[in-house]
């Protein structure tokens, strides 16, 4: 049966529960977004949708491949091989705040 946790509860072992399922939840938390951005993990996909948002939001478009090469490149050394949003229009709508954020904070964000 659910209970509900009330303001005026005094129950120590629920406050007891809750505070450890919040030090819980706050390191899990902590250790995604450490590993996402002090890796390369997915950074090869999540930059292309990067890329692209970032374009979007400086009022570029998300299909010029020069563009998106020179801000590719800017993000990693110029040898990695970029690699383009072939993606339908529609999904910018939900990257585009992403494209808002530097590129490590927005990798970290989607990761979590």
């Amino acid at each position: 049966m659910l209970t509900i946790i009330t303001k005026n509860s005094s129950n120590p072992k629920q406050k007891l529960l809750l505070g450890l399922l919040a030090i819980v939840v706050v390191i899990c938390i902590g250790m995604l977004w450490v590993v996402a951005s002090s890796n390369d993990l997915g950074e090869r996909d999540f930059r292309a949708y990067w890329s692209a948002a970032y374009l979007i939001h400086n009022g570029e478009s998300a299909y010029d491949q020069t563009s998106m090469i020179n801000v590719q490149h800017a993000l990693t050394n110029s040898s990695t091989p970029v690699i383009s949003a072939w993606n339908p229009p529609t999904l910018f709508v939900f990257l585009l705040p992403l494209g808002w954020l530097p590129f490590l904070m927005a990798k970290s964000i989607w990761f979590v």
